[in-house]
């Protein structure tokens, strides 16, 4: 029998038109950076618990304290995690979360006032990819050119999103301006309860 999280991927699959990108980290570019976005968050939502196990498996380091506190949101979540790990001599950082809908998300998505809030974000290493390398690795990912852009602080953003009936997903790359390395990744994705595991 197929999982929820099976119809959940091809859920997504209709959204934007994508397949899973990219094996193992065999080469450190834009690309294999996308790919890791790709497994941990954005082929990966809602199943949290899977991400966690996953984590625990290839210990990853569980952040705590005042290192997970960095990370927390402005509305206190159901579910908060954080981790570390190393790929091809980088450190990256995935953050996980599950909340409630907040009056803000709930006047912005009506249609979604009752859904669950899900949350995952890729923190990119500052080093030798280029943001701009980055953005064309996403629209690759998604098959298209980012929705929207727009500047909020030091960032450049591009945002995707798509919906089903029971799914709303919306997508960030979050991009220096001065277009150097580092930045976020991001995917939220509000499920509506009669398609949760």
């Amino acid at each position: 029998m197929r999982s929820k999280f099976h119809y959940t991927f091809i859920a997504l699959a209709i959204c934007f038109g994508f397949g899973p990108f990219g094996a193992a980290l065999a080469q450190d570019d834009a690309a294999a950076r996308v790919g890791l976005f790709d497994r941990h968050c954005y082929s990966r939502l809602p199943d949290l618990a899977g991400l966690e196990a996953h984590a625990t498996e290839n210990k990853w380091v569980a952040l705590t304290g005042s290192k997970l506190d960095a990370f927390r949101p402005a509305v206190e979540p159901k579910v908060f995690k954080a981790w570390t790990f190393a790929e091809a001599s980088n450190t990256y950082t995935v953050t996980v979360t599950a909340s409630d809908m907040d009056e803000k998300s709930k006047s912005d998505f009506p249609n979604f006032a009752d859904a669950t809030n899900y949350a995952c974000s890729l923190l990119l290493p500052g080093d030798k990819i280029k943001s701009p390398e980055i953005g064309i690795a996403m629209e690759k990912l998604i098959e298209r050119k980012a929705d929207e852009t727009y500047d909020e602080g030091p960032w450049k953003v591009s945002a995707w999103s798509g919906q089903t009936d029971e799914l709303l997903v919306l997508i960030y790359h979050y991009a220096p301006k001065s277009g150097a390395a580092g930045g976020l990744l991001s995917m939220t994705l509000f499920q509506k309860p009669a398609t949760q595991p």
